[in-house]
């Protein structure tokens, strides 16, 4: 059985409507609906991919140029 107590983290592991679904016990962080170890799993910072020659802003989805190669110093 799934709580609608609001100080309970709302995850939940299995399958919902099924009979292996399990709310977390834990407490909520603050302003938060998960409690702080599933809120880590939950937000995570994006991370820039590289598509090709170019490399791909995450939080924009906007392609940006990839970073030119540093000039060789003994050349």
């Amino acid at each position: 059985m799934i709580s609608d107590d609001p100080k309970r983290c709302r995850w939940i592991d299995g399958d919902p409507r099924g009979p292996t679904g399990r709310q977390c016990p834990e407490r909520v962080a603050p302003m938060r609906p998960y409690c702080p170890g599933h809120m880590r799993r939950a937000y995570k910072p994006a991370v820039p991919r590289v598509v090709g020659e170019l490399d791909v802003d995450a939080r924009t989805t906007r392609a940006i140029p990839a970073p030119l190669p540093a000039p060789d110093p003994f050349a």
